[in-house]
């Protein structure tokens, strides 16, 4: 019941798991049926357990291996000789993989690169003619990517192909103005969290750029790192100092907060 109330139904592996659960329960409870109310203390016979264990685990293999939303890879066993899939890179920073898709910042030339996972490049694109400089961070839908441009401090929603779809930032409806946004993640029902660090806070938008709260004003300074758990909602920042010790002590790390869910028009 959780799952189904909290979590993000369209991610194809909780789909995987609410259908496993489904198939499994089934024939345990045909299992129970047989045992109780037919009076067959053998229960449901064993090839039939197997057939139907053996189907549900043929089926998940075929949607593991033919999802473009589900990645396989395969590690080299040696630790210490990382593949290298694009080099050359003038300063790269943020990355966000989807299926066999990887989308890189490579910020000092003011570029972004989509590439397959053996390193083939679909296209790299330079952005400093649409007036946008310093990308930072990225994430990948299955539909679109968002990127935040730590120059301008505008975070933009792009397609699959790099093309510019809407934009917003620096200024806010709220009449505030973000400053040096860097990390950009995204919520279990869609939103996108910014890290915006000059301004200490997180600044939350739906998945059309429309903008929607802001979330720990002024709790962590210098802001860089950001991640929403996909499945709770918990918001995970990095940061060099808090002004607020009820967050937790210390004077830098990685600091967790419970989920804004009360802020939200999606995340509920």
């Amino acid at each position: 019941i959780p799952v189904i109330l909290m979590s993000n139904l369209e991610n194809i592996y909780i789909q995987i798991l609410i259908f496993s659960t489904l198939m499994l329960g089934t024939i345990g409870f045909v299992d129970d049926y047989i045992k109780v109310f037919k009076k067959d203390k053998k229960g449901l016979k064993g090839k039939f357990k197997i057939a139907g264990q053996s189907l549900l685990g043929i089926f998940v293999a075929l949607i593991l291996l033919s999802n473009n939303d589900i990645t396989i890879v395969e590690f080299d066993k040696n630790l210490n000789n990382p593949l290298v899939i694009i080099n050359n890179l003038n300063y790269p920073l943020g990355i966000s993989t989807r299926g066999n898709d990887i989308i890189t910042i490579n910020s000092a030339d003011h570029e972004i690169i989509k590439s397959d996972l053996s390193g083939n490049i679909e296209w790299r694109r330079e952005y400093t003619g649409d007036g946008l400089h310093n990308p930072y961070g990225v994430e990948m839908t299955s539909e679109n990517i968002f990127v935040t441009f730590n120059k301008e401090s505008v975070i933009v929603k792009m397609d699959l192909d790099g093309n510019i779809l809407k934009m917003i930032g620096p200024s806010l409806p709220d009449g505030t103005v973000m400053s040096n946004i860097q990390s950009v993640s995204i919520g279990p029902k869609g939103n996108i969290y910014v890290i915006d660090t000059r301004n200490t806070r997180i600044v939350i938008f739906d998945d059309n750029l429309e903008y929607v709260a802001v979330a720990f004003d002024n709790n962590i300074d210098s802001m860089r790192g950001l991640d929403v758990n996909n499945m709770t909602g918990e918001i995970m920042a990095s940061g060099f100092s808090l002004e607020s010790p009820s967050v937790t002590e210390g004077n830098s790390g990685i600091f967790i907060f419970n989920p804004v869910f009360d802020m939200l028009n999606n995340d509920k």
